[in-house]
């Protein structure tokens, strides 16, 4: 494990303790990458290659991160972002927009809080795991201090 940021996977019973991240991603290459990346440090990833796919299995897994790009067919990565927002049982469910689009295109979504995090493709790996890392981590903090 890399050491920069403290693990989410430190957190829980074992089995519990094996967070999922579902990637959205419609370029195989890239989805591989993320996997690669993610099961090295010991999250159960899930894939959808587009975004009804995606808002499926986000809706029927409920995983403790959600990698999702913006550009995807069928639903766009926005729409997938709002209707997770708008529903109960994924809203809290935080949100890493990995995009090859230039930050100044999507500033104001970043700006308003839409999504938890922002990378820019291609993905620097050691900053990619850490901000995985924290906002699982951030999300358990969350859940703990409501419940």
């Amino acid at each position: 494990m890399h050491d920069s940021a403290p693990s989410a996977l430190a957190f829980g019973a074992p089995e519990e303790g094996r967070k999922t991240v579902l990637v959205i991603e419609d370029n195989v290459l890239n989805r591989r990458l993320f996997e690669a990346m993610l099961t090295a440090e010991g999250y159960r990833v899930l894939e959808a290659q587009d975004g009804p796919s995606g808002l499926r299995r986000a809706m029927d897994a409920l995983p403790d991160l959600i990698v999702l790009d913006v550009n995807l067919p069928g639903l766009s990565g926005r729409e997938v972002r709002r209707r997770l927002r708008e529903s109960t049982e994924t809203r809290q469910i935080p949100i890493l927009l990995a995009t090859a689009d230039p930050q100044e295109s999507i500033e104001r979504e970043i700006q308003q809080s839409e999504y938890d995090g922002y990378m820019e493709k291609p993905i620097a790996v050691s900053e990619f795991l850490a901000l995985a890392d924290w906002l699982i981590l951030r999300s358990q903090i969350a859940r703990h201090i409501a419940a």
